[in-house]
């Protein structure tokens, strides 16, 4: 089945809310004994379902006095998703698992009720650098 997402030109969070709430629920819905875990990307903006524990994410969101979305590597600004980071606020996830900052700080900041994580493995050479984050859900 297709699912029929854009491949170019600009993508809408209305055009992500319809897509998702229309073809992709349509087609897990067609695999009832199956449990789907979805994990945004770096252009996603339609937030995650109400009632959430876990989000699991690409992006860092943007948390004031933490360095989960900066490279300390390399000394870099500050990356984070502050619409991500609002999303947590409004959703309260018990946890929140993302990484696309390689080398931003690893093992737990507490935000808002939250607890983010930072889980990427690589650092900015794409060399393993980090162990796999254990949690207990």
């Amino acid at each position: 089945m297709s699912l029929g997402v854009p491949g170019r030109g600009p993508w809408h969070i209305n055009d992500q809310k319809k897509w998702i709430n229309r073809k992709f629920k349509e087609w897990t819905a067609s695999y009832p004994d199956v449990q789907f875990v979805v994990i945004p990307g770096n252009h996603d903006f339609y937030p995650i379902a109400p009632g959430l524990d876990v989000l699991v994410t690409h992006s860092p969101p943007r948390i004031p006095g933490s360095d989960v979305d900066r490279s300390l590597q390399t000394d870099s600004e500050h990356f984070g998703s502050p619409e991500l980071t609002e999303t947590i606020i409004e959703k309260r996830p018990r946890f929140v698992f993302c990484g696309h900052i390689h080398t931003g700080q690893h093992g737990g900041v507490d935000f808002e009720g939250s607890r983010i994580y930072n889980v990427s493995r690589l650092d900015e050479r794409y060399e393993i650098s980090y162990e796999p984050t254990w949690v207990e859900v």
